[in-house]
């Protein structure tokens, strides 16, 4: 799919120097399928494009061309990360039908798990095969004390049970959103201050002499 978008786009920039239409929907395009495939020649198409389309911005400055260089380094490298991914590609098909041969069934696609490493041990699985498959897929979690002992029983080799150690492990379910952290806030207070109250005095009053007039008749 890659080569179909990219190369006709790069063919007509060279063409009719009009590009960029073209080129950023390829590019988008590869840039959606490389995030989400869980195949390598997509994954690598996806970083040979952003590592193409940083340097080509970088000698299209140079040239004053800033668009220009980045649309064709990106195009650029992603045909070149979609060829590596596919020889990554190709020899994990190749590994994988070679495990499937010894097992005696086909591979369960997904991560490894524990009783799945201890199978292809015990079917003979060479462990540089194991090792890879390990290394491609993950592992459902590292082993623990408990786990080496049980591999070690099992007929596990030493290397391939480094290799279930090396890799983060990967979740086979995938988790649902983190749970929100509780924030407790504590406050301190300390005395408190009030403003005194104006004290106010009882006003008095004076009181003045007072004048009584009356009329009084003799007899």
């Amino acid at each position: 799919m890659l080569r179909t978008l990219a190369c006709p786009a790069l063919r007509l920039f060279v063409m009719k120097r009009r590009p960029y239409l073209s080129l950023s929907i390829a590019l988008t395009l590869v840039a959606m399928c490389g995030c989400r495939s869980p195949y390598h020649a997509d994954q690598d198409a996806f970083t040979g494009g952003l590592i193409g389309s940083g340097i080509g911005a970088v000698i299209g400055n140079q040239a004053g061309n800033t668009a220009e260089g980045a649309i064709v380094g990106g195009a650029a490298g992603a045909l070149l990360g979609n060829v590596v991914g596919e020889q990554k590609d190709y020899i994990e098909a190749q590994n994988r039908a070679l495990i499937e041969a010894q097992l005696g069934q086909a591979v369960r696609a997904g991560v490894v798990t524990h009783d799945e490493v201890i199978a292809m041990a015990q079917a003979g699985v060479a462990d540089n095969l194991i090792i890879n498959h390990i290394r491609h897929h993950g592992i459902t979690s590292r082993p623990d004390a408990n786990d080496l002992i049980r591999l070690s029983n099992s007929g596990v080799s030493p290397s391939v049970v480094q290799a279930m150690q090396q890799p983060p492990p990967v979740a086979a379910v995938p988790a649902g959103p983190a749970a929100q952290p509780v924030i407790v806030e504590e406050h301190y207070y300390g005395p408190g201050f009030y403003p005194r109250r104006p004290w106010h005095h009882p006003r008095r009053y004076r009181h003045g002499p007072r004048w009584n007039v009356g009329v009084a008749f003799g007899g």
